[in-house]
């Protein structure tokens, strides 16, 4: 990565551009994140926490908690509009953190919560389903990443690369990365299979939550390295941030001084 330049990441900054990725909507983003961050994290623990024989569930359970509670703390402190602004760095980090536990922590636990409650999925069947699931996701993630690196070092995100210039940066993402979507599904198609050679069809509602929240955590895992490789670029690169009035700083401007500017915040 340390070989790349600014113009290698170019296509990445198109969000920030069109304001999908600016400090208020990020903002506005995080607060509503923690009204649906406790609706979910509810459902999840008392709607089918109950019946599953998920092992430690409960354990699980209390460390979850916290670690949410943790999150929604930092959320409350980066609502403020004087904060997000300041810390804008951070505030990136803590919606990549927010964006996981929401959609791939949550939904991970759900998936195997629900499947555990049907009388044929035992606790070394739960346990098993976990690990496929868990490996499915690494495997996704790696592939993705090493996918990204690779254009990234081709030049595939440059802002005079034909990609660039013929589509937009979301249909590019998506176009290069149909390898990795294809070994996600059949990981999860193998997975969903089975699981459904040894449980009773009649228990459909547990199914349905098994299969929908397995897709959505194996969807987080595919567009983590993009939010890493954001991040990166925030860091590194000034003009992928924004200035104290909230305008994005100009393509190709520097930090005056990067010995003083180290780290997280600008």
């Amino acid at each position: 990565m340390k070989e790349l330049k600014q113009q290698d990441f170019a296509a990445f900054r198109s969000s920030l551009e069109s304001d999908r990725q600016s400090i208020e909507s990020l903002r506005v983003m995080i607060i509503v994140s923690i009204i649906l961050t406790a609706i979910l994290f509810s459902l999840t623990y008392i709607v089918v926490f109950d019946y599953s024989t998920f092992p430690n569930k409960e354990i699980i359970r209390e460390y979850h908690l916290w670690i949410t509670a943790g999150i929604t703390f930092f959320s409350l402190i980066f609502s403020f509009s004087s904060i997000s602004r300041k810390y804008q760095r951070l505030q990136y980090l803590l919606t990549i953190i927010i964006s996981q536990n929401l959609f791939g922590w949550i939904f991970f636990m759900a998936a195997l919560l629900s499947i555990g409650r049907l009388p044929e999925v035992d606790e070394s069947k739960v346990i098993n389903l976990a690990v496929m699931l868990i490996t499915s996701g690494i495997v996704v993630l790696l592939l993705t990443l090493l996918r990204l690196l690779i254009l990234l070092h081709r030049g595939a995100f440059r802002i005079d690369s034909n990609k660039v210039e013929s589509r937009s940066k979301w249909e590019s993402l998506i176009n290069s990365k149909k390898p990795i979507i294809l070994v996600g599904s059949v990981g999860l198609a193998l997975i969903i299979i089975s699981v459904l050679n040894s449980i009773d069809i009649n228990y459909i509602q547990e199914i349905f939550i098994f299969v929908i929240s397995s897709l959505i955590f194996l969807a987080m895992q595919f567009v983590l390295p993009e939010q890493l490789v954001i991040l990166y670029c925030k860091i590194k690169f000034k003009s992928f941030n924004y200035s104290k009035s909230g305008t994005l700083f100009p393509y190709n401007s520097s930090f005056k001084s990067r010995k003083k500017k180290k780290g997280l915040n600008p």
